[in-house]
Formats: C-alpha cells, structure tokens, sequence
C-alpha cells in the first residue's frame, strides 16, 4: 500500500504485469511503456525473490516464497483468474472514473489484495500478480503450475478491466 501511494504520480504505480497489460489493453497506458515496465517489474520480482530466498532459506527452504497451488489445475486458474478480475475492477473504478477518489486507490487496492490474500492464498497462493509468481519460481526453482500463474492473472485483469468499463458505459 505504501509502494503504491509513493509511486502512483511516477509510474501510476504499475508493480504488476496484469495490470500493465490490461491497462495498455484498453489505452490507460501507452503501448510502448509496456516492455520496459513488464521487464522492470520482472527483474524487482527476481531480485526481491531471491533476498527473501535467501533470508528464509535456511528455516524454510521454499516454502514461504514460492508460489505452490494446492487446488487443482482448474480450480487454481479459476481462483486466480477472479481474485485478479476483482483487484483491476477496483484498481480501474478508482484510477479511470474521473468521479472517483483518488486518494483512496492506495488503500482500496491494499484492502483488496489483503481480502484476496485472506481468501486464496492457502489454496493458490493468492498470487495475481505474474512477476511475483516467475520471481519466486526461478529464485527457489519451484515451478509447479506456473504457466496458470503467467496466464490466468492477465486474463482476469482484462476481463475485471472491461467489466468495469462495459459497467460505466
């Protein structure tokens, strides 16, 4: 919460994947900042996976920064695919509704991934986000299920995206 209330007037606070491409998907950010924001994104995923890795490691060797689904390869992807739709639904209500609060965006999103994390994370993680995910998998070399996590995530921001606006509209 904090990350994104210092940096929203920089870089509109993009520290996801998902919610850069369904930003760029629908116009809220210009293509070309794509790339160099995805493989920023990518690379301070890696980096911080492997500091957490390497603090962890000896008390827990993977376990608390992997992202390891205990569902089935369905029902993960669904879960992901929700909790991802319901963070951009309230990130795009906040940031492209002109009547919206802006101040609250950092709070708002903050509450959101919490309730996400409270209700997905012993069953997938609760990852949302496909940067987190690639980070942790190559730092800890766990792999499991990952391309739910490099597909659902994006999708799900698109489709939250493009209910909000289809709502608005």
């Amino acid at each position: 919460m904090v990350i994104v209330a210092s940096l929203i007037h920089v870089s509109g606070a993009h520290l996801n994947p998902a919610v850069s491409i369904s930003m760029a998907v629908f116009g809220y950010l210009p293509r070309a900042h794509l790339a160099p924001y995805m493989a920023a994104q990518f690379l301070g995923s890696i980096a911080a996976s492997f500091l957490a890795n390497a603090i962890y490691h000896p008390e827990n060797p993977g376990a608390i920064v992997a992202t390891v689904p205990t569902l089935g390869t369905t029902e993960t992807f669904l879960v992901e695919f929700v909790i991802t739709f319901v963070l951009l639904f309230v990130i795009v209500a906040l940031i492209v509704d002109p009547k919206a609060v802006k101040e609250l965006v950092a709070v708002a999103a903050g509450a959101v991934v919490m309730m996400n994390a409270l209700s997905a994370a012993q069953s997938t993680g609760a990852s949302m986000n496909p940067a987190r995910t690639l980070g942790t998998a190559i730092a800890t070399g766990t792999y499991t299920k990952i391309w739910i996590y490099m597909v659902a995530p994006p999708l799900g921001a698109i489709a939250g995206t493009g209910a909000y606006i289809a709502l608005k509209h």
